[in-house]
């Protein structure tokens, strides 16, 4: 009930769960266990009071807003598809499927930037792209592969005895 009267927040457990507290009709009960907030509520034995449905469809149905979605194909610079990019807009994130394509629905309307990230590849950036309440837009990404080097090496004691260690190496971008 809830993600269908608010689907801009499907998969969003942590929004989710902050508006059913937010929205629930509150049950103060001193349970001396300890921990309750102010007003008794939430506490141990009532949490945050009883689930009010009608307030939370009301609510969430406000926070999603007018939106539209985002589809379209990630592909390599020889245009062969990318897949399992994370593709972002507006707060909404998926992952680009075998054959390179992609769909964001529920993104909100206004100027948002596109933006798709893997693994070996440079991070590919759409700027400015016009999203518009109950309308479709397509955006295509080219990734380049990232550039690589290759770094080779022994870690070894500082005893004097120079035998191999085990380590965990960690490279990091300046």
């Amino acid at each position: 009930l809830a993600w269908q009267a608010a689907p801009c927040l499907v998969g969003d457990y942590s929004q989710t769960e902050t508006l059913l507290e937010q929205t629930a009709t509150p049950i103060p009960y001193a349970s001396t266990c300890g921990g309750e907030g102010a007003g008794n509520v939430p506490n141990n034995a009532t949490g945050w009071g009883e689930i009010n449905a009608v307030e939370f469809v009301q609510v969430a149905s406000a926070l999603c807003g007018p939106s539209g979605s985002v589809s379209g194909h990630v592909t390599d610079m020889d245009g062969q598809p990318v897949s399992g990019a994370s593709v972002s807009a507006g707060g909404r994130t998926t992952t680009s499927a075998v054959d390179g394509s992609y769909a964001l629905t529920w993104v909100p309307a206004g100027t948002v930037d596109v933006v798709a990230q893997k693994l070996w590849y440079q991070t590919t950036t759409v700027s400015g792209v016009n999203v518009i309440d109950g309308e479709s837009v397509v955006v295509d990404m080219v990734m380049p592969a990232a550039q690589t080097v290759r770094i080779q090496g022994t870690v070894r004691d500082g005893s004097g005895h120079g035998w191999p260690l085990y380590a965990r190496i960690v490279i990091t971008s300046a």
